[in-house]
């Protein structure tokens, strides 16, 4: 393998290792936006750019046009990140121009503990590698970040610095209760649902159905994105909001009226829409799985939350 193919690879690791961390973070800050309202606009923002991020990386990773972005410089973004996720950070914004050719003149990224010394980014400024000394340019019209000066070993998630207001310890805590794949697809679901309130909608106005069946299935389909908010929302950092959602959770869904007309939803689905009604379903179970493992005191003796 020639070195070019070989650095190519491992920019391909980095890529999706930094597209994971952005898919966690755009979860993270929606939460934020509940939870902290005196930032919200900020963390607005930051959602947006994360998702520029996103296809800043995909068009990276395939060899596409990259679309213009800027780096973010937001302190409530930057300050989370360890040392070694601003050197990701670093090595993105300089790739923002959208020239590839830098690829095989950077540095080579090893782990945390090997890593040497990166200097701050000016004219011609050079990152230095264990074994060699590469240069990346600055790139063109994007604000440069300076680079973080020692990179460090990763902590485990208990010990990543938290993004809320300080709590009390007693309050303290890291439960992923959903992965980041799950997020994503209740992300689509919603979508999804959320247009097909809008067609019930039409089909009620225009006669297509009865009104008492649209209603119905308009019904159950705003439970199921109250469903969703309320799990995206859940702040991970503390128990104390983990067990109010909970608790809401299952409020919501006791007093939820049992669909008449759920025939009728499933029958407007396409092909793609069916798959993702499956996948929501997989999810609320491993949800439902993860709540019964780590918070069984609340929902024991209930039997299934969300399926009988």
């Amino acid at each position: 393998m020639n070195v070019y193919n070989h650095q190519r690879i491992m920019w391909d690791a980095r890529f999706e290792a930094m597209r994971d961390r952005k898919l966690n973070e755009l979860v993270i800050f929606a939460a934020m936006v509940r939870t902290d309202q005196a930032n919200r606009k900020e963390y607005l923002s930051i959602i947006e750019q994360i998702g520029r991020d996103l296809d800043v990386i995909e068009a990276l990773a395939e060899g596409g046009k990259v679309p213009k972005s800027k780096p973010i410089t937001s302190d409530l973004y930057r300050n989370r990140l360890s040392k070694y996720e601003l050197l990701d950070e670093y090595c993105l914004d300089a790739c923002r121009s959208g020239d590839l050719s830098k690829m095989k003149e950077s540095p080579r990224l090893e782990s945390p503990e090997k890593q040497s010394r990166i200097d701050a980014p000016e004219p011609s400024a050079k990152i230095e590698a264990p074994e060699e000394q590469s240069k990346i340019e600055a790139p063109d019209d994007v604000q440069r970040i300076e680079a973080p000066e020692e990179p460090q070993r990763l902590e485990s998630p208990e010990k990543v610095e938290m993004l809320d207001q300080p709590m009390d310890d007693s309050d303290s805590t890291f439960v992923m209760l959903v992965p980041i794949e799950d997020a994503v697809t209740l992300k689509k679901v919603r979508d999804m649902k959320d247009g097909k309130i809008d067609f019930f909608i039409d089909a009620e106005m225009s006669g297509r159905f009865k009104e008492a069946a649209c209603e119905d299935v308009i019904s159950f389909l705003k439970t199921d994105l109250n469903l969703i908010d309320n799990i995206l929302s859940i702040n991970i950092r503390s128990k104390k909001d983990i067990e109010e959602k909970i608790s809401s959770i299952i409020e919501l869904v006791e007093e939820a009226d049992e669909p008449k007309y759920q025939k009728i939803y499933l029958n407007s689905l396409n092909q793609d829409e069916k798959s993702l009604e499956a996948s929501y379903n997989m999810v609320l179970k491993r949800f439902e799985e993860t709540l019964k493992s780590h918070y069984s005191y609340l929902i024991e003796e209930k039997g299934s939350l969300f399926f009988e």
